[in-house]
């Protein structure tokens, strides 16, 4: 049976949080403080999900409920030839059940909440999901005719 991790079990706040053990396979939970209640209307928070080397991470969001004006939240890969790049920014309404794939054994969530906006007790935050699975290769030539792919003029 297969146990998953809880990013923010006993955490009230936020700064950066390691998710995943990147010697295993892991899947996981990950929510902004407080959720699904308000959160801390000043906060960075950076959750990295590591997965080990020849894997990668898909991301599920379930509920992002960010005032626009105030929250972003940010789903980063990391690039091989570029470091990390923001592939999507989020706010209230843009991101349930939105699923996104790395490119790499890593994928990062960030949320900016850099607002003392009214609206931020009225705020849900967010939740996620993550699964870090590897490469496989999807089915194996058998039986190749000894003369393929050569040129016999």
């Amino acid at each position: 049976m297969t146990v998953c991790d809880d990013c923010m079990a006993r955490k009230t706040a936020c700064g950066n949080i390691r998710c995943g053990n990147p010697d295993q396979y892991r899947c996981g939970l990950i929510y902004s403080p407080g959720y699904p209640t308000a959160f801390p209307s000043s906060a960075y928070c950076v959750w990295t999900i590591d997965g080990p080397r020849g894997s990668y991470v898909t991301l599920l969001l379930l509920d992002v409920d960010l005032p626009c004006a105030s929250r972003v939240l940010q789903v980063r890969d990391r690039f091989l030839t570029v470091g990390w790049n923001t592939i999507h920014g989020l706010c209230r309404g843009e991101g349930e059940q939105k699923r996104y794939v790395s490119s790499s054994n890593e994928m990062r969530l960030v949320m900016l909440a850099t607002s003392h906006n009214n609206d931020f007790g009225d705020s849900r935050g967010f939740l996620a999901t993550f699964n870090v699975s590897t490469f496989s290769t999807s089915r194996q030539v058998k039986n190749i005719p000894a003369d393929a792919g050569t040129n016999n003029t």
